[in-house]
């Protein structure tokens, strides 16, 4: 990536307060104002993305249609009150954790 050279200006206090930092005294001083530019972009894209948001569930008519859609799945979902035996007896069948079944993954003792 070609790199262009550009003069800035920062105030004292400015550049002490950053000469403080850590992290900035462990990098040169344009590879921390390139961070930093980079880190202000993808902050100003989160936020204008919240921005959206805010202002899409904002409008009554958009709530109202996602309000109607939650309560639609709110029905949808199952809480089934199990014991810890039948937690165990579910986990020990999952085969997501077939991998724990492995002997080199039995490294605790008692």
């Amino acid at each position: 990536m070609a790199m262009r050279s550009i003069q800035i200006e920062v105030d004292e206090e400015l550049l002490a307060a950053i000469a403080k930092d850590k992290d900035f005294r462990a990098m040169e001083v344009s590879e921390f104002f390139r961070k930093a530019a980079k880190f202000f972009l993808k902050c100003k894209i989160e936020y204008e993305i919240d921005v959206q948001y805010k202002r899409a569930y904002s409008d009554p008519r958009i709530r109202e249609e996602f309000d109607r859609e939650m309560k639609e799945w709110i029905n949808e979902q199952v809480w089934e009150d199990w014991d810890e035996a039948e937690w165990r007896k579910a986990a020990a069948s999952n085969p997501a954790f077939d991998s724990l079944k492995d002997s080199t993954e039995d490294v605790y003792t008692l």
